[in-house]
């Protein structure tokens, strides 16, 4: 009798473990289903902060590099052979070489033979870029199709006939001095800029 009494005993004792253990994964798994969507979410949220982060970040710039000897200030270096060199009316030459597969036009003053402007042919920048790169503008000047954007003593020159934040710039000019210009009004038209003057 003891026996079957204590048979009986671990029967129910059997079966009250078995109904509290259903119990418990039966509240694990609404609960394990939350906590893989909280972390789905947090997770989400993580990658579109990253992906704005991002986005809103200034990326730099790649303009060619151009070794600081070719710089305005700089006294001349030895041009290669093929370089076409032209004297001006002034006492300036300007020439114009190939350097790491770049076209560059350096103008030297004849005399002290010491750099006073180099210009780089870009291609695939807009004005936009440079300024989100280098900052508000200095000053700008328009000669028909031909507008200067200057910041100090670097220029973006483009050639263009309407002009807004994705139009191309052609080529950067470096001075050894900063250019005269007008101020610089941003992206406005002239019928913009005429009717808030």
């Amino acid at each position: 009798m003891a026996i079957s009494s204590w048979w009986a005993a671990r029967r129910i004792g059997q079966r009250y473990a078995q109904s509290d253990a259903t119990k418990v994964i039966r509240l694990r798994r609404p609960l394990l289903c939350i906590n893989v969507a909280a972390w789905m979410l947090v997770s989400l949220m993580l990658i579109i902060l990253g992906v704005m982060i991002l986005a809103s970040r200034r990326m730099p710039l790649e303009l060619p590099d151009l070794p600081s000897e070719y710089l305005p200030g700089h006294s001349l270096p030895l041009i290669a052979k093929d370089a076409t060199c032209i004297q001006s009316e002034t006492h300036y030459v300007s020439c114009r070489t190939q350097l790491y597969g770049q076209e560059v036009n350096v103008f030297y003053d004849q005399s002290t033979r010491m750099i006073v402007r180099t210009g780089i042919k870009v291609d695939n920048h807009t004005i936009g870029e440079f300024v989100t790169a280098w900052g508000q503008p200095t000053g700008f000047d328009r000669q028909g199709n031909t507008i200067a954007i200057y910041w100090g003593t670097r220029t973006a020159i483009l050639y263009v006939t309407s002009f807004h934040p994705t139009s191309r710039v052609a080529l950067i000019r470096f001075d050894f001095e900063p250019q005269p210009a007008s101020a610089w009004h941003g992206f406005a038209s002239s019928e913009n800029a005429e009717e808030t003057s």
